[in-house]
């Protein structure tokens, strides 16, 4: 009898529903909950920042391979993408399985060796794979992230934890811009810098080689806490041995469907304006790329972190409240201020006007990971999570981040004919990709609301 009980009990822990708190040895290794979300915050911004450092050098890269503003979008975007997208299904397939610690450790370390063997490329092809294997490498760590948090927070403070999460990428973005444009600064006027043990390289070379050494060791801090117990294994109304993850994804092929186009549309408007920012600000207003990545850092470090906070925290209280679509009515309405923001960023008279639509739109854009992130795992059964999550990221990936630079840089080439038009270029992307957000994030509300019902 006692023995049965002890096995119901057990049985009723591994199909929790999704969200709830369920007892978590990762409660006693040492750094606890909020701990594990600084970890994967300051690998999320060691991410970001290698991901963003190439924007701030796309002129004196283009300068030495001889490339088309083309040419440098897929740089800075394309073949990053590509490889995401190839190892992100392999690997949410494998954070569903095995331990999600260990494969963001192997993450780290791969994307860190080949953002290190970016620094010692001279031509096109070989930065190309460079962003080849950092794109591999960075395919590791989101889904894996985002099912550990899922895992250790209940469902009313998912968003804030991930909200702390993706501080990380306004953290590295910043870094990016204040160390890369710092750098550079340092290194004006100089045709070669002398780095120890490596010797003389170009400027840009060093930016590179300095800013991707710190990767390896911080990917050590993974162990400083264990691989925590997978919360809600099996969803309360999903516990049938036959089911399957096709089989609930196609159930709700709506929801997932919307969401997954709607914000992705987002991001070709987030990255489109944010890879050709600081070309746009030398460009159109001939402001010195140390200076632009100065200004930008500041308001990445101040006004991106505070408008992420204020985002998730007004999400989740409405959520609370009994709003279960809050997630998607909020992104309705912040999505036609973001585009109107871009807008102005792109038609801006002048230097001080494009700063302030940056700030607006630094205030709003970067709380949708966290508030997309949270509404997916609030949504699927926990041995589903990491599949969701790739495949979101993939969707993410592939339409924003990798057609939102070459949207702006074929404006730019062919429609307008004139790399001095940039500004038009951004704020078209941003005129087109706002509204279309808006509507599909409003189709989505009902369906989202038949799937939490159903989850819970």
């Amino acid at each position: 009898m006692e023995g049965d009980q002890r096995k119901g009990d057990l049985n009723r822990k591994e199909a929790a529903p999704l969200g709830e708190d369920a007892p978590n040895p990762i409660q006693t290794s040492g750094v606890g909950p909020w701990g594990i979300v600084i970890i994967f915050m300051i690998l999320y911004a060691l991410a970001y920042f290698d991901k963003r450092l190439i924007t701030l050098l796309i002129e004196p890269i283009r300068q030495t391979i001889h490339a088309t503003d083309l040419e440098m979008s897929i740089l800075s975007g394309t073949a990053f993408v590509s490889f995401y997208v190839i190892f992100s299904f392999p690997i949410g397939w494998a954070a569903d399985r095995f331990s999600r610690r260990n494969i963001i450790f192997w993450g780290v370390v791969s994307w860190s060796a080949f953002a290190t063997f970016g620094g010692f490329s001279r031509t096109f092809w070989h930065l190309l794979g460079s962003r080849f294997g950092v794109g591999a490498g960075e395919a590791s760590l989101m889904p894996s992230a985002h099912s550990i948090i899922a895992d250790i927070f209940p469902r009313e403070k998912l968003s804030r934890a991930l909200g702390v999460f993706t501080l990380g990428a306004f953290l590295g973005s910043a870094l990016s811009f204040a160390i890369g444009g710092a750098l550079l600064s340092h290194f004006a006027g100089q045709s070669r810098v002398s780095l120890p043990l490596i010797g003389d390289v170009l400027p840009w070379q060093a930016v590179l080689l300095l800013a991707s050494a710190p990767g390896i060791p911080l990917a050590f801090l993974l162990f400083l806490f264990k691989e925590p117990m997978r919360s809600g294994r099996v969803a309360a109304s999903h516990s049938e041995p036959n089911s399957s993850s096709n089989a609930f994804f196609r159930r709700h092929w709506r929801f997932f469907a919307l969401h997954f186009s709607g914000f992705s549309i987002l991001s070709v408007m987030t990255s489109g304006l944010a890879s050709w920012l600081p070309t746009h600000m030398l460009r159109t207003f001939s402001e010195p790329i140390g200076h632009a990545g100065l200004i930008l850092a500041a308001l990445q470090l101040t006004v991106g972190p505070a408008g992420m906070l204020l985002t998730v925290r007004t999400v989740d209280r409405m959520f609370r409240a009994g709003r279960k679509d809050a997630h998607m009515t909020f992104y309705v309405v912040a999505a036609l201020i973001l585009s109107c923001a871009g807008i102005l960023v792109g038609v801006a008279p002048n230097a001080r006007v494009a700063y302030g639509g940056v700030m607006v739109f630094d205030m709003l854009h970067g709380g949708f990971l966290p508030v997309a992130g949270a509404v997916l795992q609030l949504a699927t059964p926990a041995q589903y999570r990491g599949q969701a999550t790739a495949i979101f990221f993939v969707c993410y990936n592939v339409v924003g981040q990798a057609f939102g630079p070459i949207a702006v840089a074929l404006a730019t080439d062919y429609l307008f004919a004139s790399e001095g038009r940039i500004g038009a270029s951004i704020a078209l992307t941003c005129a087109v990709a706002g509204p279309l957000c808006a509507f599909l994030l409003y189709a989505s509300r009902s369906s989202l609301r038949s799937v939490l019902a159903e989850a819970e």
